[in-house]
């Protein structure tokens, strides 16, 4: 008798799908935590940054920055 087969292989189908799925989101959640950097980059604690003038003419933005801190600011 073949009663019921075709219940049973989609229970399956969706199964595998599921089981597919969780696969590629650990292999993607293990990929991204070795390829992101354990540690963020942190700024010393008596580093001042302050905006001292804005300007925006046709969609370009002009910061002027003033360091007040003890250190030199790169990037």
């Amino acid at each position: 008798m073949k009663i019921g087969k075709k219940g049973l292989s989609e229970v399956i189908g969706y199964i595998l799908l599921i089981v597919i799925a969780i696969s590629i989101s650990l292999l993607i959640y293990a990929w991204l935590r070795n390829y992101l950097p354990k540690e963020a980059d942190k700024c010393p604690d008596s580093v001042s940054l302050s905006l001292e003038e804005y300007e925006c003419i046709d969609k370009t933005i002009k910061l002027i920055l003033m360091n007040r801190g003890y250190f030199n600011l790169d990037g």
